[in-house]
């Protein structure tokens, strides 16, 4: 195998708003899928790394956006080719 495949959900902080971003992607089969999602929520806004806090969010723009990592789960191909195509 030389790619492995994955659901990510984000959750992001705006104020008083809050919202869900789900997105799928294919990784290198020897990539920790942990750090891999942990280091695209830390650059999830327009490359701007941010600072985690306390509650495990990214802070960006002094704190005005935060971003967390909610769920990031192994899909099979078959559900990648699927859900690419909706989410």
């Amino acid at each position: 195998m030389t790619n492995k495949y994955i659901f990510l959900h984000l959750e992001t902080l705006d104020g008083e708003r809050e919202y869900d971003h789900k997105s799928v992607h294919q990784l290198s089969y020897k990539e920790d899928t942990i750090k891999w999602a942990d280091n695209y929520c830390s650059d999830f806004w327009m490359g701007q790394p941010g600072e985690k806090n306390e509650y495990g969010y990214y802070e960006f723009y002094a704190g005005s956006l935060a971003t967390r990592v909610v769920e990031v789960r192994n899909i099979s191909k078959e559900h990648y080719k699927i859900l690419k195509n909706y989410i």
